[in-house]
């Protein structure tokens, strides 16, 4: 967002020019080289939104206050994504005793056919065993939306799988709402 008021606009410009070279070593000496620009920018969002409260002559220390700030929130994100990846399994599925795409193939195709939110909804539910208050959690959406979305999509898969066939008793917790 560039400012629009003259005065806020050439302090922050002054400010950027100031910060630059300090604000890019210190981030370059604590997070991973691909990383830096996005945490610059993200810092320099900061300045622009608080630049009455910039003390005047402390602009360095200030900024690289807010930039650790910044760099923190950044690897608490990164650490929260990392447990949520381990905890899903969005790396590699856990195979489920319940069902195997790979060995029904009415399933596979019933499932390519859903909504990429149904199926993960499905996913997250069969074959990592979740249950509405963790995938609530996992989507960062209400427990009582996780439910009804799981209901819908349990639905639209029966739905898909009746047209298929009577595979639809073959699927547990599918066949009842």
């Amino acid at each position: 967002m560039i400012p629009t008021d003259p005065l806020a606009r050439a302090r922050f410009e002054s400010m950027h020019l100031l910060v630059r070279d300090p604000l890019a070593r210190f981030l370059a000496r604590r997070v991973p080289v691909d990383e830096v620009e996005d945490l610059f920018a993200e810092t320099m969002v900061v300045i622009w939104r608080r630049l009455a409260d910039v003390p005047e002559e402390a602009e360095v220390a200030w900024t690289l206050g807010v930039a650790r700030r910044v760099v923190a929130n950044h690897r608490r994100g990164v650490s929260r994504w990392r447990r949520l990846v381990d905890r899903v399994g969005l790396a590699e599925p856990r195979a489920s005793s319940d069902v195997s795409l790979g060995t029904d193939p009415a399933l596979a195709t019933a499932m390519a056919r859903l909504s990429s939110g149904d199926a993960e909804i499905l996913r997250l539910s069969v074959w990592d065993e979740l249950a509405p208050r963790e995938i609530a959690i996992a989507l960062g959406i209400s427990p009582n939306a996780a439910s009804i979305r799981l209901r819908r999509a349990k639905a639209r898969l029966r739905d898909l799988l009746r047209t298929q066939g009577d595979a639809v008793r073959a699927i547990p917790d599918i066949s009842e709402s």
